[in-house]
């Protein structure tokens, strides 16, 4: 199964329900800091969370459509975005600087998404996960 409720689901989850409550210095408490001062809304959150359901893998194999797939090469999902572009037939996997939160940021992300609506998905920074 892709998507649904995993370790990050379960982890947020947590903090959510015990804002205030976590020890000084636990990733629990870190999240809820780096939470606080992004200004991220916890109901709203909650609510994506809930939106994200699990799909079995040959359900995400019928999707024909070109569909890039980026990770952040500091990612610790790497291994669930290799997964996701093995299972889209007409995958296209790019690897841009940063994780999980940090590549959202970085240029080349930009630069990738530009070079995959071009048609361009050959280029630097592109896995070549192609499927067929």
């Amino acid at each position: 199964m892709l998507g649904g409720a995993g370790g990050a689901d379960s982890f947020l989850r947590r903090v959510f329900t015990g804002l205030g409550t976590f020890e000084p210095g636990s990733p629990e408490q870190q999240t809820e800091q780096w939470l606080r001062a992004n200004g991220a809304d916890p109901v709203a959150i909650l609510h994506v969370l809930d939106s994200l359901v699990a799909t079995p893998e040959e359900a995400v194999g019928q999707i024909r459509v070109p569909t890039l797939v980026v990770v952040g090469e500091d990612d610790e999902r790497t291994a669930s975005a290799d997964e996701l572009a093995a299972a889209l037939p007409h995958a296209t996997r790019a690897v841009v600087p940063g994780d999980h939160w940090t590549a959202a940021l970085a240029p080349e992300l930009t630069a990738a998404i530009l070079d995959f609506l071009e048609g361009d998905e050959g280029d630097e920074g592109d896995e070549g996960d192609e499927g067929d």
